[in-house]
């Protein structure tokens, strides 16, 4: 008969969690536990996550941690997998399916290499031509970072689960580069191919099974139907991996009722608010000039630069939308607490600038990277009214590639 008492399923699953992290899990503790262990939910999990996030639990103990328990609780979790309905959490399960298929066909690629006994140009240009394809999963990590995870953050108190899952996108996107070196190094090794090959096979399908059997049916319930609509037109902008336009109008058309949200936004409209001002709008009165809103806007359509601002409480509350942004935004993101818009790895150094920026200890800081082979240059300047009270931070990236190649003059 099921336990009905949630406090001793509550303390009977934090104490197999304790034990797992602290590497005492033996047979007896996961027998004790299994009465409790056998009802678990996806907010269970959830809950765990958090509270050791909360507590400080470094993520180098929570990833294999988490991934010990999630295979104890792999049955009952999988019995709560999203069964699918709502257009936005579909598609994205169905680009789930195209890089489990990507996964498999490498495996067999690399089955074939170590059959042969060494990395021949043949079996690296498969290898290569896999690692190529499959980091067009970058397009569904980042849907999920700038649309899934502002919304699941604001509907639910325990939501810092995704700031794991978040991490293991990162650890994906190193393996996928460390690969594509591999690939191109005469020397490279057999073992390190077959290393980070399983590295990717192992942390894509940790997160498919934690998206499809813990965030989707959270988000589904937290959400209606017009609000995961919403979000999909929003994902419409970053596009679809492993998904063509005819597979994109299918999951439209089964997912949506005949009456429901449009396929395609029709091209004037524009929800009240969000519009470009007619002529002869409001105005922006500076000591230097006048600009139209209108104009503004175009302005900023038009400069070279990604630009974000975050006010002075710490929550985004206005990105430009230029056609060649080098770093994506979703409109999802605004009001959301810039801790949350950055990977666990690094939100502490942005804390400690937006600090900095707040007492007056710094007023600018500079970075530069090298992004998708281009070089990138990334700048946060502190915003002050006259009088010196602090307004927020301003971030500006400009992608430097080609004026860093520039050389003599060109005039006028």
């Amino acid at each position: 008969m099921p336990n009905r008492n949630p406090s001793k399923k509550t303390r009977a699953l934090e104490d197999l969690f304790l034990a797992v992290l602290e590497k005492r899990a033996d047979k007896a503790a996961v027998e004790a536990a299994k009465p409790f262990s056998d009802e678990a939910l996806p907010e269970d999990i959830a809950r765990l996550v958090d509270s050791a996030i909360s507590r400080g639990v470094g993520f180098d103990v929570l990833k294999p941690g988490v991934s010990k328990l999630l295979n104890l609780l792999y049955d009952p979790l999988r019995n709560h997998r999203y069964p699918g309905g709502e257009v936005f959490l579909d598609s994205l399960m169905q680009e789930n399916r195209g890089a489990v298929e990507l996964l498999a066909e490498a495996r067999s690629a690399v089955a074939a290499m170590n059959a042969s006994g060494g990395s021949h140009p043949e079996g690296l240009a498969r290898i290569r031509s896999f690692a190529e394809r499959l980091g067009a999963l970058e397009i569904h990590y980042l849907k999920k970072e700038n649309i899934l995870f502002p919304a699941f953050e604001a509907r639910y108190p325990e939501y810092r689960c995704v700031q794991l899952m978040w991490s293991i996108h990162d650890d994906v996107r190193r393996s996928l580069r460390r690969l594509r070196e591999l690939c191109e190094e005469a020397d490279s090794l057999l073992s390190e191919i077959n290393g980070e090959i399983g590295r990717l096979y192992f942390n894509i399908h940790a997160v498919i099974f934690r998206e499809e059997c813990i965030v989707f049916p959270l988000l589904a319930e937290l959400f209606d139907r017009v609000s995961l609509d919403a979000m999909f037109e929003e994902s419409r902008s970053f596009g679809f991996c492993f998904l063509g336009e005819d597979s994109v109008r299918d999951l439209v058309s089964r997912s949506r009722p005949k009456s429901g949200f449009p396929e395609e936004p029709p091209s004037d409209a524009c929800p009240e608010g969000t519009g470009s001002p007619q002529a002869g709008g409001p105005e922006l009165q500076t000591d230097t000039g006048v600009l139209s809103f209108e104009v503004m806007e175009s302005l900023f359509r038009a400069l070279p630069v990604d630009m974000t601002f975050v006010n002075a409480a710490g929550k985004v509350t206005w990105f430009s939308n230029s056609p060649h942004r080098i770093f994506p935004r979703s409109p999802s993101i605004i009001g959301r607490d810039v801790r949350n818009c950055h990977p666990r790895e690094s939100v502490d150094r942005v804390v400690a600038i937006l600090e900095d920026f707040r007492s007056g200890r710094r007023e600018r800081e500079a970075f530069w990277i090298r992004h998708r082979g281009r070089f990138i240059h990334i700048e946060y300047f502190a915003l002050r009214d006259p009088e010196g009270r602090f307004l927020g931070t301003l971030e500006v990236s400009q992608d430097l590639t080609e004026k860093r190649e520039l050389e003599g003059e060109k005039r006028l």
